[in-house]
């Protein structure tokens, strides 16, 4: 394989004037013209603002390849021509130098870096780097001062919690500081959603000296299903450390759940109802009836977990168990296909509970219950109740479109048309809204210049665009990376997948409020390459959402960005698939995220596994091994996942709910859902994908492209 590094200038096809780019290609990947011409196409979009662009290219391929000395001449250099990126330059010095063996000069370098400069993105950065080398030196509570600058942010964004978490980790190695560490993980071990977050933090609880750690260690394990673990913790507590009585019930509850985990379910269940009934005023006693519940449905005692039911709804009607408890109770019913026993619960919810967040939620799915029972009457009912008692409800879409459904199927066929329009009016973003679009355009006579379509199969459209807005006014990110050099500097850093990007949009992020125009912020943020943060950001400062909870294309915009642009569409240019599809799909899979990785191990803007990544580069010409070794670079992700997906296209017949349900659970399983019935509708092969995950996938990149023609003109 032949790599060409070298600086060019010059003019090619008359299209570029003057550049400077590092070229990293394999020789047999550009013999024919036509990937000549996007070659240069996608040269001439990378014209860069920043003259120590290819530089600072050079110096970190030079420290993945352990040359620090010539690294570090290399961000030397920088320093000296290019007062825009000298300060991170410094920065990556200071940090080779460490890799280097060097850690006191390394530190040393970082301090005068901080003292230099007291404004700027690349202050918390430094601090963080910082903070890094003296944990590793154990200089823990030196460390912790710089964590704390590190994270002092306005707005708690995704990527920080993984600084907090080190932060969190280098309290515990200093005694007055430990309990502020453990409570972090303490707190992550009953809040979070990620698994191995959860499983991590109860391993670093059951070292603590305290018996509630390691009771909340136990139990975090048993939720992680790690049981013999779970055992083995619960086991290590002295009977010593049980002197309050609170501590011994705590004990007890968590003997209860190891009991009924290890298949004993009888005892443990007795266990836990008779500590409820003994101490009913304990905090944990609502939360030892909710598991007795979840024991007794998984048996699938039904009558016994009613009697647990009405325990818990007498003795705590406001407390959220009960709430949880009573859902489960509900769901397990419409499982089994009872019926009456199924809404009977999911009323009793809607009575305790009207505003739960979920009370929503939970009249959908009694409609569906009674849809699925054939009463259609019923159904139809508890959709209108959706859409009335809970008109700003994000499921008003689904509830409407399901109503219609069902109303022209019983040849009401005017209300059914009512619904399809209150649908697709709630329905921007959602996946009912844009198909009750398509009906209102194939079955009602609606204009069709009014909802353009989307080649979905080559039928039909299938889901319709909802153009409610002005067309965008534009937006050029290159004019404004042109007038305003930190945008210059996030697209640099965001398109290259270094992690400078995220500090420089945090900086961007807190001068948004006294900015004359903040929508043109947030858009250069998004489209700049930080586009997730830039979306948590406008939902911490509810920008451009009305007392209904409304948001204004501006906020749709921000919301669904188009990041990478240039590229992107290079790509959809070559491969011939809508860039709207590929930012959809980027969408989904990482929020636009190229630092995500998955427990899985996938990874990159869209979430390819590495075995996947190698087999593209096997099999297709279109992806080097240097696409496939670097997933965290946008440009490669973005160009393994269109190729993916164009290659799932073909073998679809552009299809794409075939080529999307391939991408997701593998043209093997895709294959075997189209032979198991042939003849059946898109419709009725969506609404049956067996796996939730697939299904759910379907849907939302559905609606998300759609939405993405809805609020953009081309």
């Amino acid at each position: 394989m032949v790599h060409v590094y070298k600086w060019v200038e010059g003019s090619l096809f008359g299209i570029l004037l003057s550049f400077k780019w590092t070229l990293s290609i394999t020789i047999d990947r550009i013999l024919n013209f036509r990937k000549i011409c996007m070659f240069a196409f996608i040269l001439s979009l990378s014209l860069s603002v920043l003259p120590g662009e290819a530089q600072f290219q050079l110096a970190d391929s030079q420290v993945q390849a352990s040359k620090y000395a010539d690294a570090m001449e290399t961000y030397q250099a920088i320093v000296d021509t290019d007062p825009a990126l000298a300060p991170y330059a410094k920065i990556r010095a200071a940090t080779t130098r460490a890799l280097a063996g060097d850690s006191t000069g390394a530190i040393n370098e970082l301090k005068i870096i901080i003292n230099a400069h007291q404004t700027g993105p690349w202050v918390r950065y430094a601090e963080y780097e910082l903070a890094q080398m003296l944990h590793k030196e154990k200089r823990y509570l030196e460390a912790s001062a710089h964590y704390a600058l590190a994270i002092n942010a306005e707005v708690d964004l995704w990527w920080m919690d993984d600084i907090r978490w080190a932060a969190a980790e280098n309290q515990l190695e200093i005694p007055d500081l430990k309990n502020q560490g453990l409570n972090f993980f303490r707190n992550m071990v009953e809040t979070t959603r990620w698994y191995y977050k959860r499983l991590t933090a109860a391993r670093i609880l059951k070292d603590s000296d305290r018996a509630e750690d390691r009771i909340k260690s136990a139990l975090g394990l048993l939720r992680c299903r790690k049981f013999d673990e779970a055992k083995e913790v619960a086991g290590s507590i002295p009977k010593t450390w049980l002197t309050e009585p609170h501590l011994t019930r705590q004990w007890e509850h968590l003997s209860a759940r190891i009991l009924i985990a290890r298949g004993m379910r009888t005892e443990g269940n007795n266990k836990l109802k008779a500590l409820a009934e003994d101490y009913p005023e304990d905090t944990w006693a609502d939360t030892a009836l909710l598991y007795s519940v979840i024991s007794l449905l998984s048996d699938e005692q039904f009558s016994e977990a009613e009697h647990v039911n009405a325990q818990l709804i007498r003795m705590y009607p406001e407390s959220t168990k009960t709430a949880d408890s009573i859902l489960r109770m509900a769901r397990a019913y419409a499982k089994f296909k009872k019926t009456d026993e199924a809404i009977k619960w999911y009323r009793q919810h809607i009575k305790l509970f009207p505003n739960d967040w979920e009370s929503p939620v939970i009249l959908l799915e009694a409609g569906h219950v009674y849809r699925k029972a054939g009463r259609d009457q019923e159904a139809i009912g508890m959709f209108e109740q959706l859409s009335t008692n809970y008109p700003n409800s994000s499921r008003v879409a689904d509830a409407a479109f399901w109503a219609g459904q069902l109303l022209e199927k019983n040849k009401q066929k005017k209300l059914a048309k009512q619904q399809y329009e209150l649908s697709a009016e709630k329905g921007l973003t959602h996946y009912y809204g844009f198909r009750a679009q398509e009906f209102l355009v194939t079955r009602f006579g609606l204009s069709k210049s009014k909802a353009p379509s989307l080649h979905i199969t080559p039928e039909a459209s299938f889901v319709r665009a909802i153009p409610q807005f002005k067309p965008d006014p534009g937006f050029a990110l290159k004019d404004l990376a042109e007038s305003d050099r930190r945008f210059a500097r996030l697209k640099f850093f965001a398109h290259n997948g270094y992690p400078e990007a995220e500090w420089e949009s945090l900086y961007l992020t807190e001068s948004i409020a006294n900015h004359a125009k903040p929508e043109l912020m947030y858009r250069g943020i998004g489209e700049g390459g930080t586009a997730y943060s830039a979306m948590q950001w406008a939902s911490e400062k509810n920008f451009e959402v009305d007392e209904n909870g409304v948001q204004s294309v501006k906020r749709l915009r921000i919301r669904y960005p188009r990041p990478y642009w240039e590229y992107v569409k290079a790509l959809s240019e070559e491969f011939d698939v809508d860039p709207y599809l590929i930012l959809s799909i980027a969408r989904q899979e990482s929020t636009y995220r190229p630092a995500l990785t998955s427990h899985a191990g996938a990874s990159g803007v869209m979430q390819l596994m590495p075995r996947t990544a190698k087999w593209l580069a096997d099999v297709d010409s279109n992806i080097s091994r240097e696409n496939a070794s670097n997933l965290e670079m946008p440009q490669h992700s973005l160009r393994m996942g269109t190729v993916y997906i164009k290659r799932m296209l073909d073998r679809s017949d552009g299809n794409v709910i075939y080529a999307l349900a391939s991408y997701n659970a593998g043209p093997g399983n895709c294959d075997k859902w189209r032979k198991r019935n042939p003849n059946q509708s898109m419709e009725e092969f969506v609404e049956n994908i067996p796996f939730s995950e697939t299904q759910h996938y379907v849907k939302n990149i559905l609606s998300h492209y759609a939405t993405y023609k809805s609020i953009y003109s081309k």
